[in-house]
């Protein structure tokens, strides 16, 4: 199936904030519930020991996108030796300083806006990107990707959704379920959310047009690996492909690594 770049709208700019706000609370729940990436902990406690980083610098964190599993899991296999850094281009800050209050610090963030394509030179670690690069149409992703070589950092990149035509019918029918299901236990609570839920569905409606989207939008391990060449294949060792995850999806990655860490 070939890939499509539709609109999503969580990406305009003309959406309100508050609204992409409950867009990302609501993926940050489903992801926290089923434990979504607990299948690409390994892959990541790897790419630790490999490129040597004490930081991750998660980009396009949304509303945290379970980083607290994530953090939690990694310790477990990995050890303590790091920390992690959340940043956005739209930063959700009352997501972020929850997160920071509930790990005492371990997990941080920046108040500014983080372009993935353009990270500050003063912000060094490895970089990771879950659920998120099928936001890139190919040239952007290339840019990320161009980017972390330039700067000789260490990326890799998560997607739990697959293109394929068996994953277009879930988000039609269960998505507006799940959305309706779950939207009480979402905190922060919001007399909003309810609102915008229940009374005048905008938020059902967006989470499902978008769920479908990022499975037509979502890149396949060699698509990745031919934009990673062209970002600068000589001086990194890439890697795509997938695992099974705990849904009905196979988990898509990509890691990248300068060619001189892996010499060390």
């Amino acid at each position: 199936m070939k890939r499509r770049h539709l609109f999503e709208f969580g990406d305009q700019i003309w959406y309100p904030q508050f609204l992409k706000d409950m867009l990302t609370d609501y993926l940050n729940f489903v992801i926290k519930r089923f434990k979504l990436h607990q299948p690409v902990i390994p892959l990541l406690a790897d790419l630790l020991k490999e490129s040597k980083e004490s930081r991750i610098i998660d980009l396009c964190s949304g509303a945290g996108g379970g980083m607290v599993d994530i953090d939690k899991m990694l310790r477990e296999a990995y050890g303590e030796d790091f920390t992690i850094t959340l940043t956005d281009i739209y930063p959700n800050l009352p997501a972020f300083e929850k997160i920071a209050g509930e790990t005492a610090g371990k997990i941080d963030y920046l108040e500014r806006s983080v372009p993935a394509h353009d990270l500050p030179e003063d912000l060094h670690g490895l970089r990771t990107i879950f659920n998120a690069f099928h936001h890139f149409p190919p040239s952007y992703a290339k840019d990320v990707l161009a980017d972390a070589v330039e700067k000789n950092s260490p990326i890799a990149i998560f997607e739990i959704m697959e293109r394929k035509f068996a994953n277009l019918l879930p988000p039609i029918v269960f998505i507006p379920i799940f959305v309706l299901l779950f939207t009480p236990f979402i905190r922060p609570f919001k007399i909003s959310r309810l609102i915008f839920t229940y009374l005048i569905p905008i938020v059902p409606i967006s989470i499902t047009w978008d769920g479908i989207v990022s499975a037509l939008r979502s890149y396949k391990p060699k698509e990745l690996l031919a934009i990673a060449e062209e970002a600068g294949g000589e001086k990194y060792r890439w890697k795509a492909g997938m695992v099974s995850g705990t849904g009905p999806n196979n988990i898509t990655y990509l890691t990248g690594v300068p060619q001189s860490q892996n010499q060390n």
